[in-house]
């Protein structure tokens, strides 16, 4: 027994000689190892808080996009209705032209739509606008709109 203890002796003192890690200083280095390199406490509160920023950010990026979705569907949803009221007052030949040029120019058919729509609930309009009535209005549009030309 007491050789056990003498060549048990021996190697820790061998192993310790030879720079072999004692065993307390092996479970240090290996929590050492996990944590990144000069890692502490403070830059693991300031990459949460970074965190939470960046989700804060993007719930109010969320909550900006969802609003001007939700106020396009209200746009949209009135150029419907004036358009319903509008196409009343337009013939078949004035409504195919109106929808080309809502393909072709949407921003001058909402202009248009809205003319004759708050004509009609004024009580301007008695009888339905011809195809010719509604090109002249168009026209009348976009007098101050600039053309511009490219010289060959």
């Amino acid at each position: 027994m007491i050789d056990q203890l003498r060549k048990k002796e021996a190697f820790e003192n061998a192993r310790t000689e030879s720079g072999a890690p004692e065993q307390s200083s092996v479970r240090s280095a290996r929590k050492q190892s996990f944590r990144r390199p000069g890692a502490s406490s403070e830059d693991f509160s300031k990459r949460k808080d970074e965190e939470m920023q960046n989700k804060n950010a993007m719930n109010t990026e969320q909550q900006d996009i969802q609003k001007q979705l939700e106020e396009q569907f209200k746009a949209q949803q009135q150029v419907e209705l004036l358009e319903g009221i509008a196409k009343q007052f337009l013939s078949k030949d004035a409504i195919e032209r109106y929808g080309r040029v809502k393909v072709a120019h949407p921003s001058l058919a909402i202009k248009v739509v809205v003319l004759i729509a708050q004509a009609a609930q004024t009580g301007q309009l008695s009888e339905q606008i011809s195809d010719a009535q509604l090109k002249e209005l168009l026209a009348r549009l976009q007098e101050g709109k600039k053309e511009f030309r490219f010289k060959k």
